[in-house]
């Protein structure tokens, strides 16, 4: 016989009930946590993702528009117009006056709540004019509106998937985008989008087709140019050299761009045209009359200087070697040779044989030396002044200063104006005055 205690008593079926809403309790609080404080975790992750995502999208969008035709000024204003939205292909929802985001931009399309991101784009300054395609909204004409007026919308429809949020005309005094339900949106000023392109979307004014950037550009690895570039400021090697050995050519200024030589420029190197040919100077600032007879510290360093080609000075000088002529000295501005006619001369000193046309196998030496020999022949003239007034004659020898012969003169010798010869008819005479002649 066995006993039972009072305390021991009791109902098996309330257990049970009571186990039974003690677990509803549970339930009930993880459900909460689901709906609340977790739930509100999931949102914020996925706003997080679409803000990244719709700011990595404006950024290429606004990088993809400088990349178009004429730099991505479609209507030649000096602003770069966005790419227009690609519209929907079936159902899908996009915002009042807007689209969906290119497909051309890489960047990811859908929000993390599986809807197309909406893209709302806006003409700036010329509204509706040149080659831009539709779909741009009219924003404003003036610059100062336009660079802080907003010039590209991205928007997310939110976790309920529908567009609250409109696309507007510009006004003075809208704010073109305004948010409305739970829609994200991300708004771009046209200086927002200079800033996102690093400076690429500041056009050059009066050519769309350039981009300028007011900063310092570093590259650590070659770089490849794939058209002409220009260098306005000039362009500086530290180290390293400059190489056209695969087949690159430096061409120069001439006279006519180089500038004038200066101390800031010493050391540039320029073409001389004036004289007809190709002659290659430098800049030497210090360079003396010697090296420089005309003043203008160009220094010619060699080249085909052509008939007058800067023959002003004993460093300066004209050949040519079909002809075998040598000119060294003669003033380049009465230099008259023909090298099709003239052959085998050979002038020394400032100004001497400068009246060759076609004399033949003159030697001429010394300041002016046979410098009235035209169409002369076979002469020698040694001395300053040497042959003064020979202008077609032909087989003289004069040697030292003479007086002043008739423009014929020929086959005559002359030593210092005392010995005389007349070498065709074989005689020599001495004198200064009467002559005494010794006949051969």
């Amino acid at each position: 016989m066995t006993s039972q205690r009072r305390s021991e008593r009791g109902n098996i079926f309330a257990a049970l009930f009571g186990a039974v809403a003690l677990i509803g309790v549970v339930g009930a609080a993880s459900t909460a946590l689901m709906r609340g404080p977790l739930s509100t975790v999931v949102t914020v992750n996925q706003k997080a993702k679409a803000d990244t995502q719709m700011q990595l999208a404006a950024k290429l969008a606004i990088m993809e528009a400088a990349q178009q035709a004429a730099g991505g000024d479609c209507d030649g204003d000096g602003y770069i117009e966005p790419l227009v939205p690609r519209g929907p292909s079936g159902s899908e929802p996009i915002p009042t006056n807007g689209g969906l985001i290119p497909g051309v931009i890489g960047a990811t399309k859908t929000d993390p709540w599986g809807t197309e991101y909406g893209y709302c784009v806006w003409d700036m300054k010329d509204i509706g004019t040149g080659s831009c395609a539709a779909g741009l909204i009219d924003g404003p004409t003036v610059d100062a509106a336009a660079n802080s007026s907003v010039v590209l919308a991205i928007i997310s429809a939110g976790p309920d998937r529908a567009f609250q949020t409109a696309c507007e005309t510009y006004t003075a005094n809208n704010d073109h985008v305004t948010q409305a339900g739970d829609d994200i949106v991300h708004t771009f000023t046209y200086d927002d989008a200079r800033g996102l392109s690093d400076g690429l979307w500041t056009l050059k004014q009066g050519n769309p087709d350039v981009a300028t950037i007011d900063k310092e550009i570093e590259l650590s690895k070659a770089a490849s140019f794939l058209s002409e570039t220009s260098f306005q400021g000039g362009a500086k090697f530290d180290s390293g050299f400059l190489d056209l050995s695969a087949g690159g050519l430096m061409k120069l200024p001439t006279q006519a761009t180089s500038g004038v030589c200066n101390v800031a420029n010493t050391g540039v190197l320029r073409i001389d045209t004036s004289g007809g040919g190709q002659l290659l100077q430098i800049c030497d600032p210090s360079a003396d009359v010697i090296l420089d007879p005309d003043g203008d510290k160009w220094v010619d360093i060699g080249g085909s200087g052509g008939v007058g080609g800067n023959i002003d000075g004993l460093t300066d000088g004209y050949s040519h070697g079909a002809s075998r002529n040598l000119f060294l000295g003669s003033e380049d501005a009465n230099l008259n040779v023909d090298p099709a006619q003239a052959i085998s001369n050979v002038a020394l000193g400032l100004g001497s044989g400068e009246a060759i046309v076609s004399g033949d196998h003159n030697t001429l030496l010394g300041n002016s030396a046979g410098y009235n020999i035209t169409t002369g022949n076979n002469n020698v003239m040694i001395g300053s002044g040497a042959g003064g007034g020979v202008t077609t004659g032909s087989n003289n020898i004069i040697i030292g200063n003479s007086d002043a012969l008739a423009a014929g003169t020929s086959n005559e010798l002359r030593i210092s104006n005392f010995i005389f010869g007349d070498i065709s008819g074989g005689r020599l005479g001495i004198g200064g005055g009467t002559r005494c002649w010794i006949q051969a």
